[in-house]
């Protein structure tokens, strides 16, 4: 489980199946996120969600992430 505390640069990503989960941030507007790759061999998808100027309230979204494709089925 990812903490605060434990936050840094090489533990900030984790491997669900074919979803690779990591935390960024935007350094124009300040604001953390989550990142989502997919890659399945025939399909490739990334996208951005959950928004936050919190860290903890991106870490808790990140937390509870636990199968494939949940950030990338929020595309419209």
């Amino acid at each position: 489980m990812l903490t605060i505390e434990n936050f840094s640069p090489t533990n900030r990503d984790k491997i669900i199946g074919n979803s690779l989960y990591r935390i960024c941030k935007n350094e124009t507007s300040g604001k953390w996120y989550i990142h989502e790759q997919y890659n399945d061999q025939h399909t490739f998808a990334g996208y951005n969600a959950f928004h936050n100027d919190d860290l903890q309230k991106v870490i808790d979204a990140f937390n509870s992430i636990s199968k494939e494709r949940v950030i990338i089925s929020l595309i419209p």
